[in-house]
């Protein structure tokens, strides 16, 4: 009994630390408010931004969301002096501070996504925060991603789409659509309205719809669903009584990207819909 009091307190104890910084962390850095690292490890890799992210919500089943993502990769501090956590101590500190925020844990264990981790739900606020963490290595490194699940803002009205299109002869859009599929979802039903006020207000202007994506899964594929998505924004707009005639939908997959695919804020820059004046 005395061993299993003495284990339940170093699982629990690296969450009793405020939040710190170690002189390797990656510039800019900083620990997530909600979580705090384990001890010994610094931050290797950081992004903030609006993402998407695939979630285990069983042991056979993942579901990705939009929102604004928080991913760190920690790495320990080999020269630290004390003993690097196990895989499963890193995975029960995790679970065990989601439960302590209230959230529910879905997977821990294995999943199709990853060999070993957990993944946990919190409705916090008002928000609905999802977390994952991904140990590896036998604890040298692991993930932890954060997502606060919401849609992309895009303040866009037919003004500043005529005046990017005068000036540039482009402009993007962030369309909404289900990974993988080519619907448009309801929440880029106001960017749609404005794409079709600007045309009505605008009787002489054609466009070509182009769709682009990032260069994640097979290129032949991420050209179809381009194009794909491109005819179903034009779709969107004749469906709100604009002329086919003025629109040309056309895909180009992976092959022009406008950042860096090699990260995650890179990736979800690329996957865009552009207005391109004929």
């Amino acid at each position: 009994m005395k061993r299993l009091r003495i284990l339940l307190v170093l699982v629990c104890l690296p969450f009793l630390f405020a939040m710190t910084s170690h002189e390797n962390d990656e510039p800019g850095s900083k620990d997530h408010p909600m979580f705090s690292r384990m001890p010994n490890y610094y931050i290797g890799e950081y992004s903030d931004n609006f993402d998407e992210e695939t979630f285990p919500v069983a042991p056979d089943k993942s579901e990705t969301l939009e929102g604004q993502k928080t991913r760190f990769v920690y790495y320990y501090d080999d020269d630290s002096g004390a003993s690097r956590p196990s895989q499963i101590q890193i995975i029960r500190n995790y679970a065990n501070a989601v439960k302590q925020l209230g959230g529910t844990i879905l997977v821990e264990g294995e999943s199709d996504e990853f060999h070993r981790g957990v993944v946990g739900r919190i409705s916090r606020d008002g928000q609905d925060v999802w977390v994952k963490v991904a140990p590896d290595g036998e604890g040298a490194t692991y993930l932890l991603s954060i997502l606060v699940k919401q849609a992309m803002v895009q303040d866009v009205s037919a003004t500043d789409m005529l005046t990017s299109l005068n000036r540039d002869g482009r402009v993007t859009l962030y369309v909404h659509f289900d990974t993988g599929k080519a619907l448009v979802k309801p929440e880029s039903q106001s960017t749609m309205s404005e794409v079709a006020a600007l045309l009505r207000n605008n009787p002489d202007l054609r466009l070509d719809v182009e769709g682009h994506t990032d260069n994640v899964g097979d290129p032949a594929a991420n050209r179809n669903l381009s194009e794909q998505r491109a005819a179903a924004v034009v779709g969107a707009l004749t469906g709100a009584g604009i002329d086919a005639s003025r629109l040309k939908a056309v895909g180009f997959g992976q092959d022009k990207p406008v950042a860096d695919n090699n990260s995650e804020e890179g990736r979800a820059k690329n996957r865009r819909v552009e207005l391109v004046k004929q």
